[in-house]
């Protein structure tokens, strides 16, 4: 533009090729760079990205440049302020102070729709409603004490003198402080009924239906179908121990403990139960709710509220309450009537299968609207999950209200189920067949297998190991394998069971392997839909079952008897898909899910995570030509193109150390084993043959693919192990002088950029995988061991949730200021 003008020109440089390929080169880097970034990113989020992570959706790489492009705003979602929220809001109680007739209205209609009484109605001076009742005219006298006769008489002749027009046939009079008070007597022509306020409460809702379904899941519903086993029938009283500032207290009878606690109503702290899967939370909180159902005339009304699948920051308290009284078809503005007047213990059961509870944010807020529960004056709340759901004690402790201090109006005290000992043990075995329960103690004796024992120390799956004992392999015996085969047990006991309906019985619409094929399915898709939630609602579980039928491979879909695919079986079938759902949904480990509208899951968490492990640790093998067929089929049908995308928890990683163990043999050499059993786990199939075929040890690996990047730092800040000549062309760089740049400088620049993407790529790619392989070096080999392969504070690094990002921004910023 400025040689168009009348003056002198000024001479265009041009640019050779080599500084065309480098600043294509440096144009690519930076972009994967940010990329990666954009895709790793952990930091402060847009409120249009928390509406659509809502939603399960997010913005593509492309979709989110374009938008940064435009010249708009883009707003941040204001996470300090929520949590200043919730600091402000953690000071006093949330009781509403209503006067009495306001609440004795309220009341009225929760008792019966018969009722029609406006506040328009009310005659304060006298403090009386005159409303109908089943079309008849009435009155309602609010009294706070119970009142003389006199008083009565008054109301009466004031009703008569005002209100003549009106037919009132009798007056109501609703007393707040009497106690136990229902009475009806005839005074000056006129009928007076009495009605307490306690009485009130106690007659607004019939818990009939709830109670007998508490008292069947504990006394008569079978642990599996076929076992002939209930929960009375296993269970022990728990151990604990209680966790406070000052020192650890051990509770010998929790049970007790809690019972005593919830008649105490002078505390003003709840109780938070933790413990790790299969210790026993949801059993102990049932036995609790049946306890105190069988002596209700002692105990609150226990209502235990299951927060699987809900994501409590998207709705009230009373929406909560909603989606367990729907079940029962009871009043939920009942329920929250009752709670607030100190009737009831809620319990909120299993916090970590909550929904979207990926960061710390989320959950923050999660807990936020929980601990509403906790903030009235006379609410007793019991909240149960897993510890491991936070990121660290300090999280834990914030999140659930653990330390007790002078500005706050409640606390919670944390009880940590402990593992059952050998007389617990026993106890727990008490209807098991002699001969399963002495091998189980008399291994306990020898105190050889770690493993096997933090296995039976769990209620649930010493159950399952007393179950399927004669079937184990007692010296590999480990949860994973233990899980594995009562899993399959299950399989073989719902087609025998169906085998034998009848005289001449029912053969199953799946075979064994099928249905095994559409439970690993099942629980894959269920991951990736709903992370680890355990609940899969009704849509959701047939289209995963419609996909993975239309995918299903023949080698694994054979009857037993024409050797016919199923399919083939099922193409006259119109309704093919539903058939083999309802086949599905019965198989004894897939379960109807009451605290949600036709909703599904897995009768024990923990075999949704083991069936994702056995997904995983096959799908890295690759060995086991069946369930290779299976693990691939499922990839394809679910669209999974990266096994490493999805969250690997402590439970899924413990699963897919346990399992994959059990199924690779041990000659070799600790440490040879541990370079072999590296490669497993790389996520690139290419780099995964270039190290098994060059035999590269792992040790070197690592510190090539994790520490290089440290080498080009020091590259560009002195440049003291740079060639001569490179040295000298670098102030020329730092111009722009690409014109006087050598071929060769261009290319040792280009192999820096090419080897750091290399370096960056992998760093990011094997923080997953490298965290599977140290777990699983853990439980095989020494800890010392595993250390003199990679150091722990290169582990640390690795799987620290920024670590990536700072240290690509770091470089970055070095190498912008080299330019």
């Amino acid at each position: 533009m400025f040689n168009l003008l009348p003056l002198e020109d000024i001479a265009v440089p041009t640019t050779d090729w080599t500084g065309k390929i480098l600043s294509g080169l440096i144009f690519i880097i930076l972009a994967s760079t940010v990329a990666f970034i954009f895709k790793e990113w952990t930091g402060a989020v847009s409120i249009d990205d928390s509406e659509l992570t809502k939603k399960r959706q997010d913005y593509s790489y492309l979709d989110a440049s374009l938008r940064g492009a435009l010249p708009i705003k883009i707003i941040l979602e204001n996470t300090k302020d929520s949590e200043d929220e919730v600091k402000l809001e953690d000071t006093h109680y949330l009781d509403e102070n209503k006067d009495w007739h306001t609440e004795a209205r309220e009341l009225l209609r929760l008792m019966s729709k018969q009722y029609i009484i406006s506040e328009k109605n009310w005659h304060e001076t006298e403090s009386l409603y005159t409303c109908k009742y089943s079309n008849q005219d009435i009155a309602v006298f609010c009294c706070i004490d119970y009142p003389t006769s006199e008083l009565l008489i008054q109301k009466i002749n004031y009703l008569k003198r005002y209100c003549a027009e009106k037919e009132i046939i009798k007056i109501l009079v609703m007393s707040k402080n009497t106690i136990q008070l229902n009475k009806s007597i005839i005074l000056e022509d006129m009928l007076v009924e009495y009605i307490s306020y306690d009485l009130i409460l106690d007659s607004l809702i019939d818990f009939t239906e709830y109670f007998d379904f508490i008292n069947y899941q504990f006394l008569e519903k079978e642990i599996t179908s076929g076992d002939n086993l209930r929960l009375q029938d296993t269970y022990v009283i728990p151990k604990g121990q209680l966790i406070s500032t000052n020192d650890k207290k051990i509770i010998n009878n929790i049970e007790e403990y809690i019972l005593k606690w919830t008649k105490d109503n002078r505390k003003s702290n709840h109780i938070s139960l933790l413990g790790e899967y299969g210790q026993g939370k949801s059993v102990l909180s049932l036995k609790i709710a049946y306890e105190m159902i069988r002596n209700k005339d002692e105990y609150r009304i226990p209502i235990i509220i299951e927060l699987r699948g809900k994501s409590p920051k998207n709705d009230d308290m009373l929406s909560i309450i909603a989606s367990w009284s729907s079940t029962f078809d009871i009043s939920a503005k009942a329920i929250e009537k009752l709670f607030y007047a100190g009737k009831l213990l809620i319990i909120l059961e299993g916090f970590d299968e909550m929904d979207l509870i990926g960061d710390s944010h989320t959950r923050h807020l999660h807990f936020k609207r929980l601990l509403e529960f906790m903030r009235f004056e006379k609410s007793k709340v019991i909240i149960t999950g897993r510890p491991n759901l936070f990121l660290d004690t300090i999280e834990m402790e914030k999140f659930l209200q653990f330390n007790q201090n002078s500005n706050q109006t409640f606390y919670n005290e944390p009880i940590h189920l402990m593992p059952l000992n050998k007389e617990q043990i026993e106890n727990a075995l008490r209807h098991t067949n002699e001969i399963t329960k002495n091998e189980i103690l008399n291994l306990i004796n020898i105190k050889q297998n770690n493993s096997f024992l933090d296995l039976i120390s769990r209620p649930s799956t010493l159950y399952q190991a007393s179950i399927i004992w004669d079937t184990l392999d007692k010296k590999n015996i480990n949860s994973a394998s233990v899980i594995n085969a009562f899993i399959k047990h299950s399989y073989r006991r719902q087609e025998s069971k169906l085998r034998t309906i009848g005289k001449t019985g029912v053969a199953p619409i799946l075979t064994i392997n099928e249905r095994e094929y559409f439970m690993i399915g099942i629980a894959t898709g269920m991951i990736l839909n709903t992370q680890y939630s355990n609940q899969i609602n009704k849509v959701q579980l047939e289209s995963i079952i419609s996909k993975l039928y239309y995918e299903i491979p023949n080698e694994i879909s054979i009857d037993d008897l024409n050797n016919i695919p199923l399919r083939k079986r099922l193409e006259e079938n119109k309704h093919a898909i539903e058939t083999v759902f309802n086949d599905v949904r019965t198989s004894g480990i897939l379960v109807k899910d009451l605290s949600g509208n036709d909703s599904f899951k897995f009768a024990h968490k923990s075999f949704l995570e083991f069936l994702f492990a056995l997904f995983f640790v096959h799908k890295i093998l690759q060995k086991d030509e069946h369930y290779t067929k299976i693990v691939n089929t499922i990839s394809d049908s679910l669209l999974i193109k990266d096994i490493y995308s999805f969250k690997f928890t402590k439970e899924i990683t413990s699963f897919i150390s346990s399992y994959l163990l059990n199924l690779i043999s041990f000659k070799e050499e600790k440490e040879n084993f541990a370079d072999k059993l590296f490669t497993l786990f790389l996520p690139n199939k290419l780099v995964k043959n270039l190290i098994s075929f060059a035999n590269i040890d792992t040790k070197i690996f690592l510190r090539i693919s994790f520490l290089i990047y440290v080498m080009i730092i020091v590259m560009f800040l002195t440049g003291s192990i740079l060639p001569p000549e490179v040295s000298v062309q670098l102030p020329y760089l730092t111009y722009f002088s690409i014109e006087e740049t050598t071929a060769g400088t261009v290319i040792f620049m280009s192999s820096i950029f090419l080897i750091s993407f290399i370096s960056f790529y992998l760093k990011l790619k094997l923080k997953k995988p490298i965290l599977l392989w140290y777990e699983t070096c853990l439980s095989l080999i020494p800890e010392e061991e595993t250390y003199k392969i990679v150091s722990k504070k290169n582990i640390e690094r690795l799987t620290s949730e920024n670590g990536e990002i700072f240290e690509i921004s770091y470089l970055l910023s070095l190498i912008l200021k080299r330019f």
